[in-house]
């Protein structure tokens, strides 16, 4: 079993959303519903890290978000200073709503200053996607953005499309380090059986923003 979910008793509420909150130890927690991601070694994919969790989440309500457990310390929001935003900026009136603090320089060029390669192998990536890569116009990472459902169905079959693609016809590309430091080495190896961070999922959080542009899917910034 690859997710255990577990319900949060919290009063605020926009009762069409779906939010969860990606854990992947008890100590860790949101403010969201919170799934367990218990994936812990290379055969079961654990360098896809939250997408194991993201591949598998279906709602009943209009809007669906899965967010890492650390979305409140990167972005400054908790539950309701959130949800006042969505109701101010008026959430329903669009497809996907993004979450992202602005970058301190072009998107692209601050992927690949921070994992070498990333620019050679993403372009590769969405051109057999059918995708023309450009500076993207909503700059979306780290998974911090809620979609409405039909367009987060859609979203997962595009992440499939990519996976296979990294996983067989850039399988090497792929498993280059990226340069990230997140957890410490022994701690990684210790949770997820790998050495480093490979590309994987750099390249799929960087797939959103391409894949808005491309399809002209309504999108809100909330910080604009």
């Amino acid at each position: 079993m690859i997710t255990e979910i577990k319900k949060l008793d919290n009063p605020i509420a926009l009762t069409n959303i779906d939010i969860y909150g990606v854990c992947f130890h008890e100590s860790q927690n949101t403010e969201y519903t919170r799934v367990f991601n218990k994936v812990k070694t290379i055969t079961e994919k654990s360098y896809l890290f939250e997408y194991n969790v993201i591949l598998n989440v279906q709602s009943i309500n209009d809007y669906i978000g899965v967010f890492s457990w650390k979305f409140r310390s990167k972005t400054g929001m908790n539950k309701r200073v959130l949800f006042n935003i969505l109701k101010n900026k008026k959430y329903n009136d669009y497809e996907i709503i993004n979450l992202c603090n602005p970058l301190p320089m072009p998107y692209l060029e601050y992927s690949e200053k921070y994992h070498e390669g990333f620019n050679s192998l993403f372009s590769r990536v969405c051109e057999d996607l059918g995708f023309n890569v450009s500076e993207p116009k909503h700059v979306i990472y780290s998974n911090f953005f809620i979609a409405k459902k039909e367009i987060f169905y859609e979203f997962q079959k595009l992440l499939k499309k990519a996976i296979n693609l990294l996983e067989n016809k850039y399988k090497t590309e792929a498993w280059r380090d990226s340069n990230y430091q997140g957890m410490g080495v022994e701690k990684l190896k210790e949770s997820t059986g790998l050495s480093y961070y490979t590309m994987h999922t750099f390249i799929l959080e960087r797939l959103m923003s391409v894949w808005i542009d491309n399809e002209k899917i309504k999108t809100l910034d909330v910080w604009k």
